[in-house]
């Protein structure tokens, strides 16, 4: 992994980080990153510290599970906001 990318200024009147930006990994979707494809694994290294890792009590098996629920959520919201425009073009 060369570099890991966060959100995005909010607005140039409020400065911080975007909330609601995807990070990135070397330009890859941090939900669209296949842990199975990393060659290395420091984390299943045995004295590993999985916080070193993971945050918030995730682990490599958690992690995946979490990514496949945001990028289904995430898909279901696109799909209600088409639906919803939608709607409103019809009046």
């Amino acid at each position: 992994m060369e570099s890991i990318e966060g959100g995005q200024a909010s607005s140039s009147r409020t400065p911080g980080v975007d909330i609601n930006a995807i990070g990135t990994i070397d330009g890859t979707s941090i939900y669209d990153v296949d842990l199975d494809s990393f060659e290395d694994k420091p984390w299943r290294k045995p004295g590993a510290d999985i916080t070193d890792y993971f945050n918030y009590g995730f682990n490599e098996y958690t992690w995946k599970a979490y990514c496949a629920k945001q990028k289904q959520m995430r898909e279901d919201q696109h799909q209600r906001k088409k639906i919803h425009a939608s709607f409103l073009s019809f009046d």
